[in-house]
């Protein structure tokens, strides 16, 4: 299991990758409001905005991925619907597939990103756990330190097999597993 520094690394480095995606992102939902603008007389721009998903764009530029998601999806939409009025009125026509990618790419990113913050959380759990069996191993093992020290201070000749025979079932079973 790699260390936790080494997760955060990764971690921070996919983050980094994200955030330039995102506002790649917006980039485009920029120049899709530059085709609004094109296609429409100003009264209609704010309307237009909201139609293809303006109201995703404040959040998503607070790194709210969601809301990245919901942009660029609802973007797309708006692009799929409006596409004969757009390109009539100057969007390039393989617009739609560079913004579908700019979509892919986001999404792919995201989802590793949400992956990898899983990950650490199940081997953070692990290493809790284990770090809770090694504790709870090391107290069975402190607990039957005390029969020796006994027969130490008692001169009792020390054979192995009576100090397994002094053992509880739990007790014979934890020094198996510490082989």
């Amino acid at each position: 299991m790699p260390d936790e520094s080494i997760r955060a690394g990764n971690h921070k480095a996919v983050r980094i990758n994200l955030e330039a995606a995102g506002e790649n992102a917006r980039a485009y939902f920029k120049l899709l409001m530059g085709h609004i603008r094109h296609a429409f007389d100003e009264p209609l721009w704010e309307t237009q905005y909201q139609l293809a998903g303006y109201s995703n764009y404040e959040a998503s530029a607070h790194n709210n991925w969601e809301s990245t998601i919901a942009l660029l999806d609802s973007g797309k939409a708006y692009i799929t619907d409006n596409a004969v009025l757009l390109e009539t009125k100057g969007m390039p026509a393989g617009f739609i597939t560079d913004y579908a990618a700019v979509r892919i790419a986001f999404g792919t990113l995201n989802t590793q990103f949400l992956s990898i913050e899983e990950d650490m959380i199940e081997l953070r759990d692990k290493k809790i756990k284990a770090n809770n069996k090694l504790y709870k191993t090391a107290m069975s093992l402190m607990e039957m330190r005390r029969p020796f020290s006994v027969m130490i201070r008692h001169s009792q000749p020390f054979h192995l097999s009576h100090i397994f025979s002094t053992l509880s079932p739990r007790e014979a079973a934890a020094m198996q597993n510490c082989r």
